[in-house]
């Protein structure tokens, strides 16, 4: 929009009216169409008054448009800057580089936060109303600690995405892989930190910290398949789902604390192996 402003406002008005009028003919070519027809038709049956009226109607229309778009492009209000005080009171917050994507998602991708949190919640409560004489089973914990990190695949898609086009300076920064396993530890703690904070209030003091291991360690490993698959949300997706079905049932034959020591390891071994060996 801002190469629009400055490159077409170097035309005369009348200049860019005209140039505008072609845009909307290009656009308008399948109405054109069906205005020709329309008026052959019309005269092959002796009407002549509409046949007239549609060429007259679409120039009017182009005409319109055309002035109407020019008017919008000389508006100073079309490339105004966006709003800087949206998040002014995070200014004098600490911004360390793994804490960027949450700035991210507090600017922009806040509705995909709420409606991830909103469907962790109720993951939560409809398991829990479902099994309601199971809520000190290990393995219960362990179903919602997978739902809930289902529920975040969406986010993690948008961090490794984040990632990948406005941090990629980033990996050329001087850090060790254990800094950087470490620094994704953080930013999934904190994009998850409700619901780890619930399963330390509601589990036991053993069973809420295995169900939160659990959460976060699966989390690490849903991101960490983006080093291999890339950003092809269809096959990732996919591959997830049949990670849920695997985890489902390894967690229901009591194998959780297996599961979270080889989800941890799986994920180093994925960003070691596709981020910094290549």
């Amino acid at each position: 929009m801002q190469f629009l402003f400055y490159s077409s406002n170097a035309l005369r008005w009348t200049r860019q009216v005209q140039t505008w009028s072609i845009v909307q003919l290009v656009i308008a070519i399948p109405i054109i169409i069906l205005g020709v027809y329309a008026m052959i038709i019309g005269m092959a049956f002796g009407y002549w008054l509409i046949p007239l009226l549609i060429p007259i109607c679409l120039l009017a229309l182009t005409v319109y448009n055309a002035s109407h778009y020019t008017r919008l492009i000389n508006n100073n209000t079309v490339v105004a800057p966006p709003k800087a005080d949206r998040l002014a009171a995070l200014r004098s917050w600490p911004k360390p580089l793994f804490s960027l994507f949450l700035y991210e998602v507090f600017s922009k991708k806040w509705v995909a936060y709420a409606v991830t949190k909103l469907a962790s919640l109720v993951s939560i409560v409809l398991i829990f109303s479902v099994f309601p004489d199971s809520h000190s089973d290990m393995r219960l914990l362990g179903i919602i600690s997978l739902c809930v990190a289902v529920a975040h695949v969406i986010l993690i898609y948008q961090a490794s995405e984040f990632e990948l086009f406005y941090l990629r300076f980033a990996r050329n920064f001087p850090y060790s892989r254990w800094q950087v396993y470490g620094q994704q530890v953080a930013l999934y703690s904190l994009l998850v930190l409700p619901e780890l904070v619930w399963f330390l209030v509601v589990g036991k003091s053993s069973q809420g910290l295995l169900g939160a291991l659990l959460l976060l360690s699966v989390t690490l490993l849903f991101r960490a398949l983006l080093y291999w698959l890339g950003q092809q949300m269809t096959y990732y997706l996919r591959l997830v789902f049949g990670l849920f079905i695997f985890f489902l049932l390894t967690n229901l034959f009591g194998f959780t604390e297996l599961l979270i020591i080889g989800n941890a390891v799986a994920a180093w071994v994925f960003l070691y192996r596709y981020q910094y060996k290549y």
